[in-house]
């Protein structure tokens, strides 16, 4: 059953509210808002062509006599990473294969790889037990 008088700003029929939203604002409010897009990007469109007609010179061109490659100032990046690990793999191998002071003064010297391996087995880890090496020892 349906109340006769319906209430101010109720419905009593399928749609939209009438009362609450006005169509008509919210159409001029989005085309208002479409208008003002457009009108931004004109203006943009219009400023960008303009510095770009009227942009600065940066400096003066580079000669075409100008040879050679400028290096960046300091730090610089690796350049190759291949060259550079054989240095140092080079490097490396010099010094686990040769005779040479780490501190003279304290009798400390470093020796081959090979050398100090043999001493290890000819003597044993100094200054631990390897009763193995004693008995097998020269002269024991």
């Amino acid at each position: 059953m349906q109340d006769p008088n319906p209430a101010q700003g109720h419905q009593t029929t399928p749609g939209h509210e009438r009362t609450d939203a006005d169509t008509r604002k919210v159409l001029m409010f989005g085309v208002g808002l479409a208008v003002i897009i457009v009108a931004a990007c004109l203006a943009m469109w219009i400023t960008f062509g303009y510095l770009n007609a009227h942009q600065p010179l940066t400096g003066p061109p580079p000669s075409p006599l100008a040879s050679g490659r400028r290096l960046p100032p300091e730090p610089r990046l690796q350049v190759s990473e291949t060259e550079d690990i054989g240095k140092t793999v080079a490097e490396e191998d010099k010094q686990l294969g040769s005779y040479g002071w780490i501190d003279k003064d304290g009798g400390v010297a470093h020796i081959p790889v090979d050398r100090a391996m043999d001493l290890i087995l000819e003597r044993g880890i100094p200054g631990g037990t390897n009763e193995a090496a004693k008995s097998k020892a020269p002269g024991s």
